[in-house]
């Protein structure tokens, strides 16, 4: 089991106006959370080589609190699985409705390249280093009851900085989804043991 320094983790509480009561009204406040900030934060990028650092919101009845960090991308989720166990573990601490995460990847889709393309590459292990690949910007939110992922582009062209286009769901949007990035989250939810 990997160990995280909660000093390694900065976090902001943010009261909701109006409790939150069902999942889907928590995964429409995780998104609005993450597009709203992820949009702002391109509005500081200054150079070509700026990304966007992920971030994790994690939505309960009556109030959303946010976690960013910098440490590697398993530790921080493996930290933000922590929390929602301690969530449903301690009285003292709402249930948690939904976790929204927003992370920049790389993604390879069916539609652009067809199913055989995608089996060669996955069958060669080359999948990350595939020419066909894009750069996204990762939102999912995660709940008991599904995750929803949505991707935006990432425009780069050496000279200016990157923009970003539109969120859309991706194919398998509400379905189960897996990852390094999901699978601890869902765990937590479910209440099981990593």
């Amino acid at each position: 089991m990997m160990t995280v320094d909660v000093s390694d983790f900065q976090h902001q509480l943010m009261p909701l106006d109006t409790p939150c009561v069902t999942e889907i009204e928590a995964h429409q406040l995780a998104w609005d959370y993450l597009e709203h900030g992820a949009r702002s934060v391109q509005t500081i990028f200054d150079d070509a080589d700026d990304d966007w650092l992920p971030i994790w919101v994690l939505v309960q009845r009556d109030h959303v609190l946010a976690v960013a960090s910098t440490v590697d991308k398993y530790a921080q989720v493996a930290y933000v699985a922590a929390l929602v166990r301690i969530a449903f573990q301690t009285k003292q601490v709402p249930d948690v409705l939904a976790v929204g995460a927003l992370v920049s990847s790389w993604l390879t889709r069916v539609e652009d390249v067809g199913r055989e393309r995608i089996d060669q590459l996955m069958q060669a292990g080359s999948l990350p280093g595939a020419e066909e690949r894009r750069e996204i910007l990762l939102m999912t939110s995660t709940g008991a009851a599904r995750t929803w992922a949505f991707s935006a582009d990432i425009g780069r062209d050496g000279v200016r900085p990157p923009t970003l286009g539109q969120f859309e769901a991706l194919p398998n949007a509400g379905q189960e989804l897996a990852g390094a990035m999901v699978d601890p989250i869902v765990k937590a939810f479910r209440r099981v043991e990593l």
